[in-house]
């Protein structure tokens, strides 16, 4: 049954139109957020076809606590696996917009944690297989501080930690 899913998934990818694109790519980026500064690294791997793209990005978070105004030594660590999907509704050319949703499932030390979140973003073309996208702002809900809010929250900002950069194929 595995391989027949699979082979039909391969002839799908065959069969699309020139709009088809795999893309790669990923982000490094610090912030700091309530007590804590973040480093992550993440990797993405993706599909577009036509208007629609999904794909996983994979992150690696470190964050250095804030006590009495001074950074610890201790950090900690925390791993990301992120499902997405981007629906882009107007394309210019090199620019498109599009409205990104997103899963984030984040294991730190023995707990897990997961959000949920909506945004819209910026992509252009940098040249026929480069690409650099960011995300304006987001809406969105958390179980945890690790993300930044817990319960529900929202932004509108643009910051290191919302640019992207892809290769395309």
């Amino acid at each position: 049954m595995k391989r027949i899913i699979f082979i039909i998934a391969i002839a799908f990818c065959f069969c699309l139109n020139t709009q088809a694109q795999v893309f790669i790519g990923g982000k490094f980026s610090n912030s700091t957020e309530h007590s804590l500064k973040y480093h992550l690294f993440s990797f993405c791997v993706g599909y577009q076809y036509n208007k629609l793209a999904w794909g996983l990005d994979y992150a690696f978070q470190n964050a250095n606590r804030l006590y009495n105004g001074v950074y610890t030594i201790k950090r900690e660590y925390a791993f990301d696996f992120s499902p997405f999907f981007r629906y882009h509704f107007y394309n210019n050319g090199k620019m498109s917009l599009f409205l990104l949703s997103e899963f984030i499932y984040t294991i730190h030390k023995n707990e897990k944690y997961h959000a949920i979140f909506c945004s819209p973003g910026i992509q252009y073309q940098l040249s026929k297989h480069c690409a650099v996208t960011a995300n304006v702002g987001f809406i969105g809900y958390s179980d945890s501080y690790w993300y930044g809010f817990k319960d529900f929250g929202c932004s509108f900002e643009l910051g290191s930690s919302s640019l992207s950069f892809y290769y395309v194929f």
